[in-house]
């Protein structure tokens, strides 16, 4: 019997996700597409591969789940307070930055990484959190919607997905 695409995801997210972390990461991306959504309905999507469940904005992708984890982009305006936090969340284990794949973005200046919740400090998701949303909304500012090829891979079974597990609202995007 060949599977549903709604059972693809939901198996998939099993397999990235442990019952431990799941909700907590999935709260988290629910948030940043809401986030994405207050600046256009056209701006942003979310698809999936085998190996991961990702938010795209403008001709980024911002926001994906990994196994274990979530990997995302922040804004590299980086004051010192900011700093000070992530440098605890590096010495603790709930923040590395990344140092091959996409570290950075230069047209929307980032800085890349990844967060592990089981290592989860007070504080350190509060900025993680603040510096991933400004970078939405710098790149929301510099690009008028969702890159056209990146259109054809928003999954809206995915969206339905997060309705169902979290029980939350979510927007969808609109494209012209």
């Amino acid at each position: 019997m060949k599977s549903t695409e709604r059972e693809d995801i939901e198996k998939l997210i099993r397999f990235l996700l442990h019952d431990g972390i799941r909700s907590d990461c999935l709260r988290k991306l629910c948030d940043a597409i809401c986030q994405a959504d207050s600046f256009g309905s056209n701006k942003w999507g979310v698809s999936y591969e085998p190996t991961k469940v990702r938010l795209l904005i403008g001709s980024f992708i911002a926001f994906t789940i990994e196994k274990g984890g979530i990997w995302l982009a922040l804004d590299a305006d980086i004051s010192g307070k900011e700093q000070g936090v992530l440098k605890k969340a590096e010495d603790e284990g709930c923040w590395r930055w990344d140092t091959e794949g996409y570290p950075e973005y230069r047209k929307v200046p980032s800085r890349n990484g990844y967060y592990d919740p089981t290592k989860a400090t007070s504080g350190a998701w509060d900025v993680i959190k603040g510096l991933h949303f400004r970078f939405l909304e710098k790149v929301a500012n510099k690009y008028r919607a969702l890159l056209q090829t990146s259109r054809h891979c928003n999954k809206l079974e995915v969206l339905n997905y997060l309705r169902e597990e979290m029980k939350c609202s979510l927007p969808e995007p609109k494209y012209d």
